[in-house]
């Protein structure tokens, strides 16, 4: 640490820049990650709080798929939330906040890979502060959530609080969520074989297979988790309720 210091000050104007930005670029990548997510909060204190926060993560879709899935079916939850007037004012006139651009690669070759780390510090910030619902995203990113234990057990959620959307079952699908592992032991190299416990649950919603999806042209695999912290189960529901009635229409 004490050679670095002393490099960095044997350093001059660019060159120190330059030094700077190469050493320190992944500290940096996450600080500015976790700035950026305290500085939206902190914006959005005093406003009218989004009805629900999603997330394209390994994804880019385009502008009209990306209405569809965010504002397109907020303003169809307003429809759908006749029969239950105070949640209507709960979220009527409110937003889809989205986070784009979130990457979480595992191949190094990736073009996206470089914006893993800071990706990951956003994703657990927003997870952190309870400010992500909806989760959008391809089967790697899907992988990850799930392992991690991120995403909520859609078939016991949806049998106990949405037991009107069985239409959806067709489209649920499992995912592994490790339960415990000897990561830590590994990493100290106390162990040298990996070992974990393991559990299957239905964690998503295969997007892709909805036929509206089919139709606008939609490639690869998208699938729809949510977060397993969501505050806002509720809207949840209801934004589930919509996307249901959309396909049927």
């Amino acid at each position: 640490m004490k050679g670095e210091l002393e490099k960095l000050r044997s350093l001059r104007g660019r060159k120190r820049l330059e030094y700077i930005l190469d050493y320190y670029r992944l500290p940096l990548a996450a600080l500015c990650a976790l700035l950026l997510i305290t500085f939206s909060i902190i914006s959005r204190m005093g406003r009218s709080e989004p009805a629900l926060y999603g997330a394209f993560v390994n994804v880019s879709l385009s502008e009209d798929l990306s209405r569809r899935l965010t504002d397109g079916i907020l303003q169809d939850l307003d429809l759908g939330l006749d029969q239950n007037p105070a949640e209507e004012r709960s979220t009527s006139g409110q937003s889809f906040y989205l986070y784009r651009g979130l990457y979480l690669r595992q191949d190094a070759q990736s073009e996206e890979h470089a914006y893993t780390y800071a990706s990951k510090m956003k994703i657990l910030a927003a997870l952190n502060a309870e400010r992500l619902d909806l989760i959008f995203m391809d089967q790697e990113a899907f992988d990850a959530f799930s392992q991690n234990g991120y995403l909520l057990d859609l078939g016991g959620f949806l049998e106990e609080n949405a037991p009107d959307l069985q239409a959806l079952a067709p489209y649920l699908v499992s995912n592994t969520r490790i339960l415990e592992d000897n990561s830590v032991e590994l990493l100290l190299g106390n162990e040298t074989d990996y070992r974990a416990v393991t559990k299957v649950y239905q964690q998503g919603i295969h997007l892709s297979d909805f036929p509206s999806f089919r139709e606008s042209g939609l490639s690869g695999d998208l699938y729809l988790g949510i977060a397993a912290n969501s505050p806002r189960l509720s809207h949840v529901c209801a934004y589930l309720k919509a996307l249901s009635r959309q396909q049927a229409s």
